[in-house]
């Protein structure tokens, strides 16, 4: 499954589930205390990718604008060569739109998450 995958599994299966593949990206549902506390501290985060994984903040969070959003920023790590590329290449872009329009998120990778979220 990747190093990924098994840093979310932790062998207990306890912080993250498993929940399906879905174009090539591992989903997870984060579960238990890390989903508290990821509740707690990020409440406006409802998902992130890394890699080729996906993970979901509960289950509610399970929709397909999510995950919409999320295969987006795993496809635009794969277009872009990968993590260590795309990762440095978001920072930019969001810096860039902060300082010329005032949002961090309003950056080309984000925008186009949008858009596949509206599809």
């Amino acid at each position: 499954m990747g190093l990924v995958s098994d840093f979310l599994t932790n062998g207990s299966g306890r912080k993250f589930k498993y929940v399906f593949s879905i174009d090539g990206a591992d989903v997870y549902l984060a579960q238990g205390e890390t989903l508290e506390r990821w509740r707690q501290t990020q409440p406006d985060v409802l998902a992130f990718a890394f890699k080729n994984t996906i993970v979901v903040q509960g289950r509610e969070n399970l929709t397909s604008e999510v995950l919409d959003h999320e295969r987006t920023h795993v496809e635009q790590a794969r277009r872009l060569g990968g993590e260590l590329i795309f990762r440095p290449a978001l920072l930019l872009s969001s810096a860039w739109a902060w300082l010329t329009r005032g949002d961090a998120y309003d950056n080309l990778f984000e925008r186009e998450a949008l858009e596949a979220e509206r599809r």
